[in-house]
């Protein structure tokens, strides 16, 4: 197994003939808007370019793993750190399966993304050999998560 690590949440892990991308945010450095304005100074995203070698680990990939990608449905409110335009466009164009959470699937459908499989919290279902599990997670800042 090899997992390469492209950029914030974008990764491929290469299991035998399998290429599962993770996360696909594939734009160009600079061309998304901050993701902090006041904690931070604001800086346009992605903060770095893709590796050299992206083109050809991205040319081996077979399915696409979408932890979250979108909030009340609404396109201005996608999680492109998790799920951008360019990563749209890859997935559409080489017809990748994609495996996400329930709740993403009819929004990712609705976009023209081939999604083969919606996930339910805490049931596992068969995933190329083995199982998957989604499992819910929360992020934020200190004060802003409710448990």
């Amino acid at each position: 197994m090899k997992i390469h690590h492209l950029r914030n949440a974008t990764f491929v892990i290469e299991s035998g003939t399998n290429h599962i991308l993770i996360d696909p945010m594939l734009c160009e450095k600079g061309i998304l808007p901050p993701f902090a304005r006041f904690r931070h100074k604001s800086r346009k995203n992605p903060l770095v370019s893709l590796p050299e070698n992206a083109p050809e680990i991205l040319g081996k990939v077979t399915h696409c793993l979408i932890t979250h990608s979108q909030k009340f449905g609404v396109k201005a409110l996608q999680h492109t750190d998790h799920l951008d335009a360019a990563g749209e466009a890859f997935l559409r164009e080489n017809n990748i399966p994609v495996i996400t959470r329930q709740q993403d699937v009819s929004y990712l459908k609705k976009h023209g993304l081939t999604v083969e499989t919606g996930l339910t919290y805490w049931q596992s279902v068969s995933f190329l050999g083995g199982e998957i599990t989604a499992v819910p997670a929360l992020h934020g800042l200190r004060g802003l998560l409710k448990y």
